[in-house]
């Protein structure tokens, strides 16, 4: 495709224009150049105009989140994916992931996040596996998920380059998952042990699942899971994402607590 004239539009759109035609290589830059000036002002990112109102961390983080949901929309329109379409709330991921620090501003560890995240996904072209990829579980890095339990990740990175993400949980007894939710669908496999899980706010209605049950949740679904008995539960979660994203939800899990409530995980 030609570069279009410089004069053949609106005056202010020539700036869009990248004269040497080395379009990564501009983004790669507005991307350091932008995380450097967003720094600038962290320290009064906390503001409010008024009670209820975004902040400036908030704002930019939603904005951040929109171009990547359109952007990973645009990408299965152009293949003719037969991806599962579900509503962004855009309210919940913003308070679940760009919410202001108590000091105004967000801790450096979700800082240097949001940069890398930045950087690789401009680098990243695609998100399709070329190659068959064989991982052995004891070669496998083990995330610790408090005192009761553990993740081994086997398909996916953080640079999201696979369409999916999946992993094994081991929960030992009186492991209970805190209430949380996915923006995508969610597939838990029981491998060994017994677990109860539920969808939040309908703890009478808590499902039983044994070895080789499987249990799927919608998008934006919060729910819970414990392990029951005395056997260590094993399981297979599937994320429907190249991005693993959990959403805390306001109530913890009922029935038996970990040790350490505040570091338990799910998969």
């Amino acid at each position: 495709m030609p570069e279009p004239d410089p004069g053949s539009g609106r005056p202010e759109a020539a700036e869009c224009l990248v004269p040497d035609g080395d379009v990564l290589s501009r983004l790669e830059r507005q991307m350091v150049e932008t995380a450097a000036y967003l720094d600038g002002f962290a320290g009064a990112s906390g503001r409010r105009e008024a009670p209820g109102e975004w902040n400036a961390v908030e704002i930019v983080g939603h904005l951040a989140d929109t171009e990547r949901v359109f952007g990973y929309r645009a990408l299965n329109i152009a293949r003719a994916h037969p991806v599962m379409w579900s509503s962004v709330r855009a309210i919940a991921w913003c308070v679940a992931g760009h919410d202001a620090s108590p000091g105004g501003h967000p801790p450096p560890a979700r800082r240097r996040h949001r940069r890398r995240r930045l950087r690789t996904s401009v680098r990243r072209k695609e998100m399709t596996m070329r190659e068959p990829q064989v991982v052995r579980l004891e070669d496998t890095e083990r995330v610790s998920f408090g005192p009761l339990s553990h993740y081994q990740p086997i398909i996916g990175d953080e640079e999201g380059s696979t369409p999916l993400r999946t992993g094994i949980q081991t929960a030992q007894p009186g492991y209970a998952a805190p209430v949380h939710s996915h923006p995508y669908l969610e597939v838990l496999h029981i491998l060994d042990g017994t677990a109860e899980a539920w969808i939040d706010g309908q703890e009478d209605r808590a499902v039983l699942l044994r070895k080789g049950d499987t249990i799927a949740l919608p998008p934006d679904t919060p729910h819970a899971f414990r392990v029951v008995g005395n056997e260590v539960l094993r399981l297979l979660g599937t994320h429907a994402s190249p991005h693993r994203i959990v959403i805390r939800g306001d109530r913890s899990a009922p029935g038996p607590r970990p040790e350490a409530e505040q570091d338990a995980e799910t998969a």
